[in-house]
């Protein structure tokens, strides 16, 4: 897409679709999201990844002898790399999943993403020696034409995107006559590599002899030999630090209320970077004369940490598998905050998490608020990708191994911030809180909390809660320990308290048609929000209802993960999990009990569940009533909030500065956290009022009625992210937006 001119041409389709299209007719647009999809203030509907029956499904198509084999290797890939970073990890994507199915026809899997780029190059070669009329090179004849193509591509790069430029300038950019491979030179006229490189759709030419334009046949081939290059400069010492930079003055917003926060700028040259890194791996030299006695890819690494934290994180992940933090021996007795396995750092490893985490705590000062925030989205992402020490601890102190019925189980204990026995103000006080609503009232001082406990500084992340999955925890009835939950877990959850919240919904617009226009007007809504509700209202019958219930609960059968499992960017490490119901966030509370008792790590009298409404919320403003878990003045700056425009949950812990007094972070916004307490049965008003009373049924763990759930999320305006806020929930629901926090406190209360 070119950037010239982009805001005012996404401002005039935006004024055409919104204010100019005639009455009753209707527009699609078909593009990229890195094209028009954020800007034009419209319901999207996205082409999905992937998923692992797709790809199943595609390897049985296109590879039917090996297809098992395949995929066999692709899960054991994921296990030694990780998901994002393994080759398993491109296979949701059509393009890169045809180039794995050919290269592991020619010789199995590749290592790395570059290895995999780069053999695809060499069986393309292989082939034009094979077939009828097609050159075969030697070894160093390939090695030639690659490192030829290599110089090309790399001022092509410079220019920008994938974009034609003439042949005869490019013609310029490839070396006149031969290059040098070990020692020696090799030739490569400029026509015999323009035609090797045309016959093995690597380029293509378009256009008459005497304005013919070139360009590289996918984006990817160009970042490929462009990073090939990149590094044989970096290697001769050449300095490359431009291109790693992160360039905040071209950091720019689309003028639309719905499109998300972007990431940190881009100079167009981080795939390049990472690939160059992959080819790194292999080497144990470096010539560049600052970096003496470093291999290349730890020189390179630590030249981009240096400008850019999450791009260093990358490129020691491209560069292949790392020691990670590793739980414990096997062991039921261990000591607390013992030995646990094989430190986070070592090296550019260490070097590159303290950077990280640094970033995230202080961002550079000449930043703005928004800027902050990205950079420290993209740093926190990065943590979860090497192994974020703030969730597996320093050493892996925070991991352990048990045995469960024979076989080891590993786990991951939370990170815990204490709260202090005493009294609290609970509720909300309308002169000091303009925005409260009346189920907060009215205030009181809480004296129910006569004993210490801790809460998790954290919500329980993707990380941790893939521990349950892989334990079975899903196929375990004694976790699930009401009759509601184990119906639950046989895919028989009750859809009717979502069917009541719709048909309220629905009678509420029906009355009131201009509604959604309205909240879409103040900017409380989304356009894909208000879609959903006008569906609800005025276009679904009862059946499509129910049907949707169902797919919203996310029970076509019995589950064995979390309903958004298999969405990569939800369950991203460090992200809070989501899509979980109350029953699935009970049933972890009950085996993180029972593991934690068996590791030693948990006194008898204590349990792992959550919270209480009292408990959390004393957590989240302290003692003395605070409006937000920081003080009483909103700041958008201090949570994952809707006013933030995030529009997704972010790693935990990405905005220190909107702690708690206990020190909790995450308490406003992100992802909306359950209790264990009561509702009621009605949507509109809570059975279970103000002052708190735990004697009154509210604690009742066998009911099935509405639970509450505090906290608010990313998709939340600022009234809702105050601390006295609840919110009642069907305990089936599994939202996208909605995870857990832990509390340990004494068995009895």
């Amino acid at each position: 897409m070119d950037p010239q001119g982009y805001h005012q041409r996404m401002a005039a389709w935006r004024r055409f679709l919104h204010e100019e299209l005639p009455p009753r007719q209707r527009a699609i647009v078909a593009c990229r999201v890195a094209d028009y999809g954020n800007g034009l203030d419209l319901p999207r509907l996205e082409i999905q990844p992937l998923d692992p029956q797709r790809i199943q499904q595609f390897l049985r198509e296109y590879l039917p002898d090996r297809a098992e084999d395949l995929w066999r290797d692709l899960l054991a890939d994921r296990e030694r790399h990780g998901e994002a970073h393994s080759v398993y990890g491109l296979a949701a994507n059509p393009f890169w999943l045809t180039m794995i199915v050919a290269v592991y026809r020619a010789g199995g899997l590749p290592e790395s993403h570059a290895d995999l780029v780069e053999r695809f190059v060499d069986n393309w070669l292989q082939y034009e020696g094979q077939r009828p009329g097609g050159r075969a090179c030697s070894p160093e004849e390939i090695a030639a034409f690659k490192i030829a193509l290599s110089q090309m591509a790399y001022p092509f790069l410079e220019r920008g995107q994938n974009t034609p430029q003439p042949e005869a300038l490019a013609r310029t950019w490839l070396p006149e006559r031969e290059v040098e491979v070990s020692g020696r030179p090799v030739p490569t006229p400029c026509d015999e590599t323009l035609r090797l490189a045309e016959s093995i759709n690597l380029i293509v030419r378009e256009g008459r002899p005497e304005a013919r334009t070139l360009r590289f046949y996918h984006h990817l081939l160009l970042e490929h030999f462009a990073g090939r290059e990149l590094l044989r400069r970096f290697a001769a010492g050449e300095d490359q630090s431009h291109h790693w930079r992160i360039p905040w003055e071209n950091w720019q917003f689309v003028e639309s209320e719905w499109d998300p926060l972007p990431g940190p700028p881009t100079t167009g040259w981080e795939e390049a970077t990472a690939l160059a890194a992959g080819y790194a791996a292999p080497c144990n030299s470096l010539a560049a004369s600052e970096a003496p006695g470093l291999s290349v890819v730890e020189a390179l690494t630590r030249a981009v940490l240096a400008h850019n934290p999450p791009l260093a994180a990358r490129c020691l992940l491209e560069a292949g598998p790392l020691p990670t933090p590793q739980p414990p021996p096997l062991s039921r007795n261990r000591e607390r905050g013992g030995g646990g396995g094989e430190a986070v750092g070592g090296g550019v490893r260490a070097a590159i998490v303290a950077r990280l985490l640094e970033t995230i705590a202080h961002p550079p000062r000449h930043l703005n608020p928004r800027q902050r925030v990205s950079l420290r989205i993209a740093c926190g992402l990065a943590l979860g990708h090497l192994g974020d020490p703030r969730i597996l601890g320093e050493n892996g102190e925070q991991m352990g191994t048990v045995e469960l019925d024979g076989r080891p189980v590993t786990f991951i204990e939370p990170r815990w911030c204490t709260v202090p026995a005493g009294p609290f103000l609970m509720g909300s006080d309308p002169e000091h809180d303009p925005d409260f609503y009346k189920d907060e009232l009215p205030q009181h001082r809480c004296d129910l909390l006569d004993y210490d406990y801790r809460i998790g500084m954290y919500p329980v992340t993707n990380a941790e809660h893939d521990c349950f999955v892989r334990a079975g925890g899903y196929q375990d009835p004694r976790w699930w320990r009401s009759e509601a939950a184990r119906r639950w877990l046989q895919g028989q959850a009750d859809i009717e308290p979502t069917l009541r919240y719709w048909r309220w919904l629905r009678d509420l617009i029906r009355a009131d048609p201009d509604l959604p226009d309205r909240y879409e007007r103040q900017k409380l809504a989304s356009p894909q929000e208000t879609y959903t509700w006008r569906w609800v209202a005025f276009q679904a019958s009862d059946e499509e209802l129910e049907e949707a219930a169902r797919r919203t609960i996310g029970l076509a059968a019995p589950p064995r993960a979390p309903r958004f499992w298999d969405d990569r960017e939800l369950t991203h490490p460090n992200r809070p999990v989501v899509g979980v119901s109350w029953y699935e966030a009970s049933a972890y509370c009950a085996w993180l009990t029972h593991i934690l008792r068996s590791a030693g790590w948990l006194g008898a009298d204590e349990e792992v569940r959550l919270p209480n409404e009292p408990e959390w919320e004393k957590a989240a403003r302290g003692t003395e009533g605070r409006i937000y878990p920081w003080d009483d003045n909103w700041d958008a700056a201090k949570c994952n909030s809707l006013e933030g425009r995030v529009l997704l949950s972010t790693p935990v812990g990405v905005y220190p500065e909107g702690a708690s007094p206990c020190g909790a972070l995450d308490m406003a916004g992100n992802v909306w956290q359950w209790t264990r307490s009561l509702w009621g049965p009605d949507i509109e008003t809570p059975r279970f009022g103000y002052p708190y009373d735990p004697e009154d049924g509210r604690e009742n763990a066998e009911s099935a009625d509405l639970r509450v759930l505090r906290g608010g999320s990313w998709f939340s305006i600022r009234r809702i992210l105050r601390c006295a806020y609840r919110d009642g929930v069907d305990p089936n629901s599994r939202s996208y937006d909605g995870g857990f926090r832990l509390v340990v406190s004494p068995a009895s209360f």
